[in-house]
């Protein structure tokens, strides 16, 4: 119990992934414990959907003696939470049935009055509807369904434990609850999303048992019940080789059976002829049922002979010394394309709207039309404007007359009026004046002209329509250079701006279409966010296009291809490398023709090749052909191929 207090404890800061500690659960019972710590619950709600409280523990200690006897076998360390969930859901299932056959025969012996009425358990039968279809999503949909729905992470969690973006979960996520509640409809449970609900919903009751939890950390030190090592045995599955014999095995015994009842058939005494004569002594007839027991007896017999031959092919040990392919590594400048799904937007695009209110009297232009900078486009009735001119200009001239008459009494001898006086008929003109422009600016808005050269759009406002301020009439574009946004992940960011010469090279950047075809034109980067997306973990990249033929709209989509050179960098064929739970690993081969397994990096991928980023350098020798016939530390005979003749096969063995 100690062990689970520690893992407890620490849980909030130990950054050891699921995958680390699936390599050290054999050899560490800290990392087991901390394993229990992490997805103990959800194991333990999801066997409580389908069994009582007694069957559940036992569905339970099953799961994690799977994972004990299990763990090395696991592909997928960082997708642990949803491997949990299948194990458990597949022996809470074998309990269910078991449970079944169990209260079947019950009744079959039990006199009609004793036997109680069976409620049904709706609720347990949804539940496992709902759990089987879980643990039949594919991947990688399945592993961030479980840890956001069923364990309740959140994305960003979710994206740590599983080393991908919260937008990449988010959408795996929704993916899985879209399949899970048609899946669930057909099976007539509906609504799906209620069903669903009912995964992530917890209560008191969910809370592991203190006690389970101690049996549960005994698992590795001390034998488990004879109820759960069963359960566990069952669900570990067989081997191919059990497979095979035990198909021979069915086989022989089916031999035995017809045998028997062969027998049985010819010892019947109903069925046998009657003896025939010969002279005076009887002669007892021929059964050639006699024949066909010898010839089943061969046939057993054969099968035993390939049992036993199976079994000595097993035992047999592997060559030490097989002849495989080695290279040795060569630095090359290499050139490498990153593609990017970019949205097309035209440097200019903006909404014409009206900043009068009153008729659309004309539409002077057409959908689709070119129009140059100045160019009239719209309209709007102008006489209330023209009126409302006149009118301000009428005020400006009596404004006028009376600073005129104002300005020349205060000048006579002696003055009449104060020159206070004067000042008040000067301001009164300027305010007058200044109406008079606002009414000459609202009389100039009714004719909406072109602010730069481009593209006319879809029309908002047909003639005659009675418009607001504000209201849109049309788009107009000018998409000479259109901008495409692609996103770029954070660490293709960071390698970027590592080297600063990229920025200077000012490299071109392609644009795919559509239609597979390249754009003509080269872009150049325009411009990088200042800030990352939080929701992705991407950096928004701009590239500038030059259209001069206007082939690019705005809002079109394309794939940006960015170019890259890298000076010396180790290539090698992407067949020469094996994958152990998310790592990359090649061998290499020592001076002793010795091979040893290697864990590599991969910076970047070109077609078929693999840029290494760390592991290897240019004087190792690396196996090519034959990676799956060597073992670690296994001395081996080998043919050697020059670099640049691996290179220019990179998708077949060499010499093949």
């Amino acid at each position: 119990m100690e062990h689970l207090l520690l893992a407890l404890a620490r849980r909030a800061s130990d950054a050891r992934s699921d995958a680390d500690l699936l390599a050290l659960v054999r050899e560490d019972h800290s990392a087991f414990a901390e394993l229990i710590a992490r997805h103990g619950s959800m194991v333990w709600r999801s066997c409580r959907h389908l069994l009582g409280d007694a069957d559940a523990e036992d569905a339970f200690q099953a799961t994690f003696l799977v994972l004990i006897r299990s763990a090395a076998g696991v592909r997928n360390g960082t997708a642990i939470a949803s491997w949990l969930h299948g194990v458990a859901v597949r022996i809470s299932l074998t309990v269910r049935r078991e449970a079944g056959r169990r209260r079947v025969r019950e009744q079959a012996t039990a006199r009609p009055e004793t036997i109680a009425p069976r409620e049904l358990d709706d609720r347990a039968d949804t539940m496992a509807a709902v759990h089987r279809e879980v643990a039949a999503l594919p991947e990688p949909d399945r592993s961030a369904f479980v840890l956001c729905v069923v364990e309740g992470l959140t994305q960003v969690e979710a994206s740590t434990r599983l080393g991908r973006t919260p937008g990449t979960i988010a959408g795996q996520v929704a993916r899985a609850k879209k399949q899970l509640a048609a899946r669930l409809t057909k099976r007539g449970i509906v609504p799906g999303f209620a069903a669903l609900a009912a995964l992530s919903t917890t209560s008191a009751a969910d809370a592991v048992p203190t006690g389970l939890m101690e049996r549960v950390l005994n698992l590795s030190a001390a034998e488990a019940s004879p109820v759960v090592l069963r359960l566990a045995k069952g669900a570990m599955g067989m081997t191919v080789s059990t497979k095979l014999i035990l198909s021979i095995t069915v086989s022989v015994c089916g031999i035995f059976a017809a045998s028997s009842l062969y027998l049985g058939a010819a010892a019947s005494p109903e069925d046998k002829p009657a003896p025939r004569l010969e002279g005076n002594k009887p002669v007892p007839p021929r059964d050639d049922r006699e024949a066909d027991v010898e010839a089943l007896k061969k046939e057993i017999e054969a099968l035993r002979m390939k049992v036993e031959a199976f079994g000595k092919k097993e035992e047999q040990p592997r060559q030490e010394h097989q002849k495989i392919v080695v290279t040795s590594l060569k630095a090359k400048d290499v050139n490498i394309t990153q593609q990017y799904v970019g949205k097309i937007f035209a440097q200019r695009h903006i909404n014409i709207r009206g900043l009068v209110n009153g008729y659309l009297a004309e539409v002077l232009v057409k959908e689709g039309q070119a129009v140059k900078q100045g160019d009239a486009m719209f309209k709007i009735l102008p006489i209330l404007y023209k009126a409302k001119l006149d009118a301000e200009l009428a005020e400006v001239r009596i404004a006028q007359l009376e600073f005129d008459h104002t300005k020349k009494l205060a000048d006579s001898v002696p003055p009449v009026i104060s020159q206070r006086e004067v000042a008040l008929s000067e301001a009164k003109l300027a305010k007058a004046q200044a109406k008079a422009k606002v009414a000459q600016a609202d009389l100039n808005f009714t004719e909406l002209r072109a602010p730069f050269d481009g593209f006319v759009g879809r029309f908002q406002m047909q003639q005659g329509s009675l418009i607001k301020e504000g209201d849109t009439l049309t788009t107009l574009t000018d998409n000479s250079v259109v901008w495409v946004y692609f996103n770029v992940p954070e660490v293709r960011y960071l390698e970027y701006m590592a080297n600063p010469g990229h920025v200077k090279e000012d490299r071109p950047i392609d644009l795919v279409l559509a239609n597979g075809s390249t754009f003509p034109q080269s872009g150049k980067l325009g411009a990088i966010e200042t800030q990352s997306e939080n929701e992705t973990g991407n950096i928004p990249f701009r590239a500038d296009f030059p259209n001069p033929d206007r082939l690019l709209r705005h809002g079109q989509t394309g794939t940006v291809l960015m170019h890259r050179a890298l000076k010396d960098a180790i290539v090698i064929p992407q067949r020469a490398t094996f994958e152990i739970r998310d790592k990359r690993y090649v061998y290499v081969v020592d001076k002793d023709n010795v091979v040893h397994q290697r864990e590599i990096v991969i910076q970047n991928e070109v077609d078929d090749f693999f840029v290494i980023k760390k592991g290897l350098d240019a004087n190792d020798r690396i196996v090519v052909d034959g990676v799956r016939r060597v073992r670690d530390g296994e001395k081996v005979e080998y043919e050697f191929r020059k670099p640049d003749e691996v290179l220019a096969t990179p998708k077949k063995p060499v010499g093949k």
